[in-house]
């Protein structure tokens, strides 16, 4: 399912070569919770591209996430789970009138993959769902931003911050 989202995020950023609008990418950390699951933290990374000589105020993005600190079971201390996502996205950027910041409502589906680990368990599942969240950018110079967002993708949610910068 990772080559097939990966396949479908590639091709929509490949696509619209002749339509290309302003390239984008971010690098963030976020708290990854998990139900019943003690929360974690993740690097995140989103390249996108604005799509505003086709449709205005629209983006698509692909997002990676990968947990550096594993969230961890509350009932079994030894239990953590590693997870890893994959997610493709269509965003509406929607420019707060009389202000720099932009609110961006997005959707899409997501791959994740949880590795569990424990004193005596070892094993990995795979999910697809969809996936949404919100988010809002504050321009600080030419070109870099500053984000906030929440993103549900339906196993887990991510609330995260970090840096945008436009090429």
């Amino acid at each position: 399912m990772k080559k097939i989202l990966s396949a479908v995020a590639v091709s929509a950023l490949l696509s619209t070569g002749a339509v290309a609008g302003e390239i984008y990418g971010s690098v963030g950390a976020a708290i990854t919770t998990l139900s019943y699951w003690d929360s974690g933290v993740s690097i995140v990374g989103t390249a996108g591209m604005k799509l505003d000589n086709v449709l205005p105020n629209f983006a698509v993005e692909l997002e990676v996430s990968q947990t550096v600190v594993d969230p961890s079971s509350p009932t079994f201390n030894s239990w953590d789970v590693s997870i890893f996502g994959l997610g493709t996205y269509a965003v509406y950027n929607f420019n707060i009138p009389n202000t720099s910041v932009t609110i961006k409502p997005r959707l899409g589906l997501n791959y994740e993959s949880w590795s569990v680990n424990g004193a005596w368990i070892g094993s990995e599942v795979g999910t697809t769902s969809l996936s949404y969240g919100l988010g809002a950018t504050y321009p600080l110079s030419n070109g870099l931003s500053v984000y906030a967002d929440f993103t549900d993708k339906g196993s887990s949610n991510n609330l995260g911050a970090g840096v945008q910068m436009n090429f």
